[in-house]
């Protein structure tokens, strides 16, 4: 942990190789992505819910689309939490970086991940 209290890397015990591949398993079902049907409402939601400044029907068009890709990067749940609570915590529109920072703070999933991977190739403590 860091002294902001989040966790900041893993350590895995003793596990068999099956074990820790039905670990990575488990870990990379609960990484799929949001359907891009529900994404597309939850984002157009987070629009209609928060101030931004003055954009063109286009050019809204251009931010939903570029931040429904960036967000098919993360976990459908987490995504979906940043998405539905934004708009209760703040009235404006985010910068793309705010939502990564939300999203990338909640996600601790790739840390497992690695550190499994790194047990697995005797690289783990």
């Amino acid at each position: 942990m860091n002294r902001d209290f989040e966790i900041t890397k893993y350590a895995v015990g003793d596990l068999t190789g099956d074990q820790i591949d039905e670990a990575i398993s488990t870990i990379n079902k609960y990484c799929e992505p949001m359907a891009a049907d529900e994404m597309l409402v939850l984002v157009g939601a987070m629009w209609a819910m928060t101030k931004q400044a003055k954009q063109t029907a286009g050019s809204m068009e251009t931010i939903i689309k570029v931040y429904c890709k960036q967000l098919s990067e993360y976990p459908a749940d987490i995504v979906r939490e940043v998405l539905t609570k934004w708009p209760e915590n703040s009235r404006w529109w985010p910068a793309w970086a705010e939502l990564k920072d939300e999203i990338d703070w909640r996600n601790k999933r790739e840390k497992m991940r690695e550190a499994l991977v790194h047990k697995k190739l005797g690289l783990g403590k």
